[in-house]
């Protein structure tokens, strides 16, 4: 994915989630942006974009989880954009190769998901 306006989580994404019994899909956002007007667009549109999927993830039962991984590594982003898509459907995946800092986890706790539980 070229930014984060380009999350996607597509119906066919989560009727696989759902297919497999999976109550989880895995989202990424992107390398980051270059400064911070083109973060904010950025993190707005990507917003949107989950927020689109939620009324699908609802009636499928599967949450989205975005995962700390290239723009997300920063944990403080990461939170900006679950705190702007706004739904318990949304969440975070904390991926296995980056550092749990006490830090980052207190920030990102409320949204933290199992990534065990995605497909």
């Amino acid at each position: 994915m070229s930014d984060l306006a380009e999350i996607r989580t597509s119906d066919q994404q989560l009727h696989g989630s759902s297919d497999w019994e999976s109550p989880l899909v895995r989202v990424f956002g992107g390398p980051p942006p270059g400064h911070e007007p083109a973060c904010t667009a950025q993190l707005q549109a990507a917003a949107r974009v989950l927020e689109a999927s939620v009324p699908a993830a609802a009636r499928l039962g599967i949450a989205i989880g975005v995962e700390t991984h290239d723009t997300f590594c920063d944990s403080s982003v990461l939170a900006e954009l679950l705190a702007l898509a706004a739904s318990p459907w949304v969440g975070a995946v904390w991926e296995e190769a980056e550092v749990a800092l006490p830090q980052h986890l207190r920030l990102l706790e409320s949204w933290l998901r199992d990534p065990q539980e995605a497909v």
